[in-house]
């Protein structure tokens, strides 16, 4: 975040930034509820139980690579302009 500032992002670019941030976090958390809930319902090793961690996990993981996306999309341009400096 203090990179973005220090940058000069635009109040648009921070608030992507910050939804990107939270959507994430809440995705983890979420995440993490499921297989929480899992573990309490069964303790055995059930099909529909693994599908339903690894698709929570698949979520996460989608929503990374797509975070990191955005992040070189936000932030390439100003450190490409500070690197020519």
């Amino acid at each position: 975040m203090l990179a973005a500032v220090l940058l000069g992002l635009s109040i648009i670019k921070i608030t992507i930034l910050l939804t990107v941030i939270g959507v994430m976090l809440s995705l983890e958390a979420i995440n993490t509820g499921i297989e929480r809930s899992i573990d309490l319902i069964t303790e055995e090793e059930h099909p529909i139980a693994k599908t339903a961690k690894d698709v929570s996990a698949a979520a996460v993981f989608l929503f990374a690579i797509v975070s990191v996306i955005i992040g070189i999309l936000l932030f390439f341009e100003p450190i490409t302009h500070l690197m020519q400096s």
